[in-house]
């Protein structure tokens, strides 16, 4: 049996000194090879940024080529397993007979006893609930939620937002398999009131959506708005047409994606603003239309609608967050590991 290269016991130059030879001949961007021979010691997060930037414009098969040599040589566990997350979501794109058998011996990789880590698991199981992978899907959620499924649902109530998601996923998940609920599915679907949800998963004490905490608005300060669906009720706007393009036709990821892009090219145009992103739910935004008599799909009747937040409300998160930090998308994931990762250069 082929040794597996994704196993956390897997042993690689700890230094990433391996891991930047083997990606030198690549023909990489030179503001990549500087910033690894500056960081050596993040070689892996550079490196799957990188992967995204040039899946992203184009260079695909360069963007393959780093990611198989991350699968091998990432100093990091969750690195390695990120990158072979990232090409099962290539190959499974394909839909070739070829790639598809690449994909079942990758993905039987990745979920090999004791092999999947928790943040991997959650990416892993978002690529294979967009293609229709639910039973794979339902077993990476259960991994990206293990320590919480290891106590009682009722421990559930303290819960930052950042560790929720898996477990909302997990749920909706099940219920497509049409399982009967668990107490923790009863939990998330309990916790899943929008303004009981919203009122004590985004309550400052807990952290924002992003896992930013309280960033409250600065008075008298220029700022500037982007205002999206919430990644929960993205399926419902679409199917209600309250949005439409080619992003959400792509799905939820490629809708943050853009508007990740978007954030990029007004933080350019007008650098000396303050910018934030704010993510609304179905619900809220049709109670706002019907007040003001307007459409919900219209985006100045959203813009509207931000500013009647307060200064303080978690909801307007300042853009961009840090690397480490939770993604303003509300992800669950590191910025840099998410919409962070898909750098404008």
């Amino acid at each position: 049996m082929a040794h597996n290269t994704l196993s956390p016991d897997h042993q690689v130059d700890p230094t990433g000194g391996a891991l930047v030879a083997a990606v030198t001949p690549l023909g990489l961007p030179e503001y990549v090879l500087e910033e690894l021979g500056r960081y050596p010691e993040s070689a892996g997060e550079i490196l799957l940024e990188e992967a995204s930037t040039s899946g992203a414009v184009e260079h695909s098969e360069r963007a393959v080529r780093v990611l198989e040599v991350l699968m091998t040589h990432a100093p990091e566990v969750d690195d390695r397993q990120y990158a072979a997350s990232e090409k099962l979501k290539s190959l499974l794109q394909q839909e070739s007979a070829e790639a598809d058998g690449r994909a079942e011996r990758l993905l039987a990789d990745l979920t090999a006893p004791g092999v999947l880590q928790e943040g991997p698991a959650g990416l892993l199981a978002e690529t294979l609930v967009e293609h229709g992978r639910l039973e794979a899907a339902l077993g990476c959620y259960n991994i990206a939620s293990r320590k919480y499924l290891a106590g009682g649902a009722e421990e559930l109530d303290d819960m930052a937002l950042m560790f929720a998601f898996p477990l909302i996923g997990r749920a909706k998940v099940r219920e497509e398999l049409g399982y009967a609920p668990d107490e923790f599915d009863t939990a998330v679907r309990d916790r899943a009131d929008p303004e009981e949800f919203l009122e004590g998963l985004l309550n400052p004490a807990a952290g924002s959506p992003a896992g930013l905490g309280p960033h409250p608005v600065q008075p008298g300060r220029q700022q500037g708005r982007q205002v999206l669906c919430s990644r929960e009720d993205f399926a419902l706007a679409v199917e209600s047409g309250l949005l439409d393009g080619e992003a959400a036709a792509e799905g939820v990821d490629a809708y943050f994606r853009a508007g990740e892009r978007v954030m990029r090219e007004y933080s350019r145009e007008d650098p000396d603003l303050d910018w934030y992103t704010v993510l609304f739910s179905v619900e809220e935004m049709r109670e706002f239309a019907r007040e003001r008599g307007g459409d919900p799909s219209d985006r100045e009747l959203r813009g509207e609608w931000s500013h009647t937040l307060a200064p303080d409300d978690p909801r307007l998160c300042p853009w961009p967050p840090e690397r480490n930090q939770r993604c303003w998308c509300a992800s669950g994931r590191k910025y840099k590991k998410c919409c962070g990762s898909a750098n404008a250069r």
